[in-house]
């Protein structure tokens, strides 16, 4: 299992844990440009991997690049 999936589904349970039910979540995927194409492969395999229906593929933002690589 990767650490992203870990982090998918641990989201997941304290979803279903605060609702009662699992009732779904929307993944962002931000790539920076520092990303390669396989580094955005990997994520969406991890996406579909943990059946997650809706994700978002976007720019990072200056400042969020800025934060990562402070």
């Amino acid at each position: 299992t990767t650490a992203m999936r870990s982090a998918i589904l641990e989201k997941k349970n304290e979803i279903k844990n605060i609702y009662g039910r699992y009732s779904g979540i929307i993944v962002l995927i931000e790539p920076t440009p520092v990303s390669n194409y396989a580094n955005i492969v990997n994520t969406l395999e991890e996406v579909l991997i943990c059946n997650i229906k809706t994700y978002v593929l976007e720019d990072a933002t200056i400042n969020e690049f800025n934060k990562i690589y402070k």
